[in-house]
């Protein structure tokens, strides 16, 4: 479902300041989920070089004030991005109106260059990024000069996401399997799913979209990886056999280090210290979870709170009712597929 090219080229056209390198849409507006509960909003990512940042957030103000809260606009510039680089690393200003009139509205979240290559490398920033971009997403800008190094650090990212949820996994499993363990990975730990995300939102972006998460991650998989992957039915059968934890887990280390100095859990009444349970696949699913909860979570909350602190009140309350009367719809679509 990609986006109407005229709404492609106002939201191109919004952001084109000196310094853009990419723009990124995602969310349920952008690719298509197996649910009737879609925001309302187009939500995009803008990517700044670093160097024009300032400037960047200056020609914006000038041209679209209202976007930015009080705070955002009487900060001095090296101040705002000190505020931006926090956290997720992401300043958001939630519900705008496309163009001046018009009934689409977007929100944005303003990154820096380096910001995002970081997360996508070693989520540096919680996953929080790097989590958007382990889904489908739409590339509707990418400046020419970064598009090798920005493709080259997105399959960084999803072959991390592949390995460590091969890890999770005994020898043989379904991609479908797979690809629901890989999308829900940034989500672990995120305070968010408790009262404002849907709980089917994974089950909704794997139903809706496996042809094209296959085409994603079956490379991945058979060429990074080495791994079979053989049609079985509907879905395809990995054959993990050939991959030992060692190899997977040198291909992920944004958080096999972690494990290393001392990430401890309690499975039953085993305590397992150090990643020492990766034998067991019910220990090393524990302690995987508890490690990527740990990367996840703080840096979700701190970026939830900042979101507060840093976007406009009268546009904030509507947005976060939403999320939350969202939640709640999803939550009853959940209890009644459970029924069925």
């Amino acid at each position: 479902m990609p986006l109407d090219p005229h709404v492609t080229e106002q939201l191109i056209n919004r952001f084109s300041y000196s310094g853009l390198r990419v723009v990124i849409g995602y969310g349920s507006q952008v690719i298509k989920q197996a649910s009737e509960l879609k925001s309302s909003l187009i939500d995009v990512l803008v990517v700044v070089d670093d160097a024009h940042l300032a400037n960047w957030h200056t020609q914006n103000m000038q041209m679209h004030g209202s976007d930015y809260s009080l705070l955002c606009r009487v900060l001095p510039r090296n101040w705002l991005i000190k505020v931006q680089n926090a956290a997720g690393g992401v300043l958001f200003n939630p519900d705008v109106a496309l163009t001046e009139g018009s009934e689409t509205h977007i929100k944005y979240g303003v990154i820096s260059w380096k910001t995002l290559l970081s997360d996508l490398g070693g989520w540096s920033k919680g996953m929080y990024l790097a989590g958007r971009l382990q889904k489908p997403v739409d590339l509707l800008y990418v400046e020419d000069s970064v598009k090798d190094e920005l493709d080259h650090a997105i399959r960084v990212n999803r072959r991390a996401a592949a390995c460590t949820s091969l890890l999770k996994r005994d020898s043989l499993l379904t991609d479908r399997q797979l690809l629901t363990d890989i999308m829900g990975l940034s989500y672990l730990g995120d305070p968010r799913m408790k009262f404002a995300e849907n709980p089917m939102k994974v089950t909704n972006i794997v139903t809706a979209q496996i042809e094209y998460l296959r085409q994603i991650y079956h490379p991945i998989l058979k060429e990074d990886l080495g791994l079979t992957v053989l049609a079985a039915g509907e879905d395809f059968e990995i054959d993990q056999s050939s991959a030992s934890g060692t190899m997977l887990a040198q291909q992920c280390p944004h958080f096999t280090s972690r494990l290393v100095k001392g990430s401890t859990v309690t499975v039953g009444s085993t305590i397992v210290r150090d990643g020492s349970a990766f034998g067991d696949v019910t220990q090393r699913q524990a302690v995987i979870d508890a490690a990527i909860s740990n990367i996840v979570g703080p840096v979700a909350g701190r970026q939830t709170l900042k979101g507060g602190i840093t976007s406009p009140i009268l546009r904030m309350i509507p947005y976060i009712w939403a999320k939350i009367k969202k939640s709640r719809e999803g939550r009853r679509e959940a209890g009644r597929v459970k029924l069925n």
